[in-house]
């Protein structure tokens, strides 16, 4: 390991969940129209056959869709995930925030442990050899600032970590990382 003063380096990166929650919110309320017309058909199929319950298929079906989308709502409100990158002296902690509340540490990696510092990934690179863990700890897949560390992890094996890293934590990654490793 290298011998710098304590070299320290902490950034946020906020993750766009937009996109992802729109195409759980249609596909739910697509289930949602779905379990209305299973309902009322059932219990119309039922009021057919008992007589105690004709004139219930419409209010079952309208009380089972209003529970669902009320549901719906409470399940799949807009969560604010940001990754918070702390580098300090060689090793790389990362800690995932939800709604701003929740905060869970994530696994990071030692600078001495990684083979490969790209910019720019091509998953057929070292013969097409897969990864026992994929960690993805940036904004969005189409970022421009996406950086991948490919790190030879002893006790799980090869592990790749997508980071999103500004400049100063670019730099402090770069002066530990082995200068082999490092493919711009």
């Amino acid at each position: 390991m290298k011998q710098f003063d304590n070299r320290i380096v902490e950034q946020y990166v906020k993750v766009d969940t937009a996109y992802r929650l729109k195409t759980r919110r249609i596909l739910v309320y697509l289930g949602i129209v779905a379990l209305g017309v299973l309902v009322f058909f059932g219990m119309s199929f039922l009021a057919s056959r008992y007589e105690a319950l004709v004139g219930t298929p419409i209010t079952i079906s309208l009380f089972a869709v209003v529970i669902s989308f009320l549901a719906t709502r409470t399940l799949t409100k807009r969560q604010y995930v940001e990754f918070e990158y702390s580098f300090v002296n060689g090793l790389m902690t990362v800690a995932r925030i939800t709604d701003k509340e929740k905060r869970k540490e994530q696994p990071g990696f030692d600078c001495e442990n990684v083979t490969v510092m790209s910019h720019k990934y091509d998953p057929t690179r070292g013969g097409g050899k897969q990864f026992a863990n994929i960690y993805d700890y940036s904004s969005s897949e189409e970022g421009e600032g996406l950086w991948y560390f490919q790190v030879d992890r002893h006790e799980s094996g090869r592990a790749l970590f997508i980071l999103e890293p500004n400049e100063t934590m670019l730099a402090a990654l770069r002066e530990f990382v082995p200068r082999s490793a490092v493919q711009d």
